[in-house]
């Protein structure tokens, strides 16, 4: 492994002076990652659409077609949203 290191030495201190500078970072990661930090994931034991749902699949043509109806449904207490 610290052969693999030397190769990216460059690369590493590029990104690192990159993210040092930065105001703010964002790492996309895989599927797994949230479990781990105690975030439940979508699907599975826990799962937020386990529990409440999978949501509509229309439900971006939904929101185009009345954006202010759309959200007052999600900040609605007894909606879909209740328990988050």
């Amino acid at each position: 492994m610290g052969e693999n290191v030397n190769i990216y030495k460059e690369e590493i201190e590029d990104a690192t002076r990159i993210i040092t500078i930065s105001k703010y970072v964002v790492a996309l990661t895989g599927a797994g990652i949230s479990v781990a930090s105690g975030i439940p994931p979508f699907r599975g034991p826990g799962g937020i659409w386990t529990k409440h749902g999978e949501p509509p699949p229309n439900g971006y043509q939904r929101f185009l077609e009345d954006p202010a109806k759309w959200w007052k449904e999600r900040i609605n207490k007894e909606g879909f949203y209740r328990d988050f």
